[in-house]
């Protein structure tokens, strides 16, 4: 089964599995290993236009949402 999680605000609308793949992305320019992610946290905060992001509870960061 697949989960689609949509988060709305204020007539956006954003899939949290793209901001997660953007995070996913975001590690390996750092050159970092798949296998080496262990989690995610994100915190989306659409009137900001973005969602921060911890990794493995130590790489902190944040994307911008578009939308």
């Amino acid at each position: 089964m697949k989960v689609n999680t949509y988060v709305q605000y204020q007539g956006k609308e954003i899939l949290a599995a793209d901001l997660e793949k953007k995070v996913r992305e975001v590690w390996r320019h750092k050159g970092r290993l798949a296998k080496e992610l262990n989690t995610i946290a994100l915190y989306i905060k659409l009137e900001e236009n973005a969602c921060y992001y911890v990794i493995n509870d130590e790489v902190t960061g944040v994307v911008p949402i578009e939308g």
